[in-house]
């Protein structure tokens, strides 16, 4: 969504952050297959909050949880649905305001090769590799500003 605002305003954005995210969507043909509106019905369990998304944070695990539970299924379908067919690779090779991709380590959702369709769309995004999970921005926040504000500077 960044992408496309940031392209149908070029005047108004100056500098557009990527975090922990795709041009082109990351989804596989078996993963189009589970049936998500049953799943989303489910509590979130404890070892799929760790594994894919804030990893050895324990402390948050409840309060991410919770954020799930207020989402209706309904929601998070429809979600999952629009993340299926994302290609905004044209889009994002146009921007010429400043571009940087804040990239979690050890992120399971969004992989490498979800980076590389990045730069190859645009060469000019600086790239700030975090050592963390998916959720970055609430696992490390500190880490986060750090890598803003030197590729602000």
């Amino acid at each position: 969504m960044g992408i496309l605002l940031t392209h149908r305003h070029p005047d108004i954005i100056k500098r557009l952050i990527l975090v922990a995210t795709f041009a082109v969507s990351p989804v596989r043909p078996i993963p189009r297959l589970i049936p998500w509106s049953v799943l989303f019905r489910l509590p979130l369990p404890r070892f799929v909050a760790h594994y894919f998304l804030i990893g050895s944070n324990s402390s948050q695990v409840d309060e991410l949880k919770r954020a799930v539970q207020q989402t209706s299924p309904r929601i998070l379908v429809q979600r999952k649905h629009c993340l299926m067919d994302v290609d905004v690779t044209r889009q994002l090779s146009e921007l010429k305001c400043d571009l940087l991709y804040l990239r979690p380590k050890r992120d399971r959702i969004v992989s490498q090769r979800s980076q590389d369709q990045i730069t190859k769309a645009n060469s000019s995004v600086f790239i700030c590799e975090i050592d963390g999970p998916h959720l970055i921005l609430q696992t490390k926040p500190q880490h986060v500003w750090d890598c803003i504000m030197d590729e602000g500077s």
